[in-house]
């Protein structure tokens, strides 16, 4: 996905901020996850890494953690 770092060198990804560095602000970043740390991994719009960071709320206890709620309505 696209994110615009802010004038602080973050990013806002899944409801936390997550610093991508003073270099890119102003500028775009392109994220994507390597699912074999998870890792979230932050590119420039040349392709190039510039940082990466794990990716907490992806780890396996907090998804089965998760709990899902049953909602009633029309197509149930």
């Amino acid at each position: 996905v696209k994110r615009h770092v802010d004038a602080s060198g973050s990013v806002s990804l899944y409801h936390r901020t997550r610093y991508v560095g003073k270099p890119q602000i102003g500028t775009n970043v392109y994220v994507s996850l390597d699912p074999s740390g998870p890792t979230w991994v932050f590119a420039d719009e040349d392709g190039n890494e510039v940082r990466t960071h794990p990716a907490d709320e992806l780890t396996a206890d907090r998804i089965r953690g998760l709990s899902v709620s049953r909602r009633t309505g029309k197509g149930s």
